[in-house]
């Protein structure tokens, strides 16, 4: 009997992050967690510590071997939105890698940059500022209503107290 084994090289995962809306810059800041997959395939334990985007933009796993995982951004870079879904990243046993969106179903494939280096660039989106809507009114208009609702309970107040004294002024007029 014969048994072969190969050796597969450790891989690392490269991200890029950067900015899209107007510009497309780089985003330093961003905070990743890595998950893998455990044998069951049920849950993920975390790989290495969180890792953190430099000025460039980019954060660096290492040392990644075949299995499944997933990446989540925990923190995005200031002015920018969070990304919405994880990522899941799949390293088959002749390290081909191909990776989705976790809602997605279909897996697409990364060609690998020189030797061992998994390039995957995410993009954000600015987090939009919405505008103050009603027009310029709006506080004038509020502070009326509350002045009007404020009238309206005292003068209820007043005819109601002026009942249970038993004014008949109030009686007579009805």
């Amino acid at each position: 009997m014969t048994v072969t084994n190969t050796y597969l090289e450790e891989l690392n995962l490269q991200i890029t992050k950067m900015g899209r809306n107007t510009t497309e810059e780089l985003l330093s800041g961003v905070v990743f967690r890595l998950e893998k997959q455990d044998s069951t395939g049920t849950w993920f334990e975390q790989v290495d510590s969180p890792k953190i985007t430099d000025d460039k933009g980019i954060a660096t796993f290492t040392k990644l071997g075949q299995g499944t995982y997933r990446l989540r951004e925990t923190k995005a870079a200031e002015g920018y939105n969070l990304l919405g879904d994880s990522i899941i990243i799949e390293i088959s046993e002749s390290n081909q890698v191909r990776w989705k969106m976790e809602k997605e179903t279909f897996l697409k494939d990364i060609s690998l940059e020189e030797e061992k280096v998994i390039p995957l660039t995410i993009y954000n989106t600015k987090q939009l500022i919405l505008p103050a809507t009603g027009g310029s009114g709006f506080g004038l208009v509020t502070m009326g209503g509350i002045a009007l609702m404020a009238q309206a309970i005292l003068m209820g107040t007043y005819f109601t107290l002026q009942c249970r004294k038993g004014d008949d002024k109030l009686r007579k007029k009805r």
